[in-house]
């Protein structure tokens, strides 16, 4: 068990922490700063119950 949470402590480590040139990273940037689209399914999920709710 020890070893399997150690591995996944590395793995998830590895999708934590990424480099990037500066062209690249402008790109990434862009994106995260452009306006939110509208999503209607995204919306119609959100309006459910969440599973983890309790009081779902």
């Amino acid at each position: 068990m020890c070893a399997t949470v150690a591995h996944a402590r590395d793995v998830l480590a590895d999708r934590r922490h990424f480099l990037l040139d500066d062209a690249n990273w402008a790109e990434f940037s862009a994106l995260l700063d452009r306006p939110v689209q509208y999503r209607p399914a995204l919306a119609k999920m959100f309006d459910k119950p969440s599973l983890f709710d309790p009081e779902a």
